[in-house]
């Protein structure tokens, strides 16, 4: 299925919430992007355990939830509402746009 690619049209500003999903670490960033530069309010690093490396999605997927509620709550960002990025860092290899 092809995936629509989007341009950053620089029209981006606000705070916003970044989530980097590596091989051993999960990270979460408060960052606040503005007209002529991003600042890192914060971020935090998680380390993924070998049990959940290994274990289900779901068990994957409930550490990342508690990752982000704990900083979240750490911030006292839980009651606003931030727009969000998830980024898979993983490495691949890509020659085509569509395959």
């Amino acid at each position: 299925m092809p995936l629509p690619v989007c341009l950053f049209l620089h029209a981006e500003k606000g705070d916003f919430l970044a989530l980097d999903l590596g091989g051993t670490n999960f990270r979460v960033l408060h960052v606040r992007v503005m007209e002529e530069e991003q600042k890192v309010l914060k971020m935090d690093i998680c380390a993924i355990p070998q049990e959940i490396m290994l274990g289900t999605g779901e068990q994957l997927f409930d550490h990342i939830a508690e990752c982000l509620s704990k900083f979240l709550d750490s911030q006292k960002l839980k009651r606003q509402t931030l727009p969000l990025g998830f980024t898979f860092s993983f490495p691949c290899e890509q020659k085509e746009i569509d395959k």
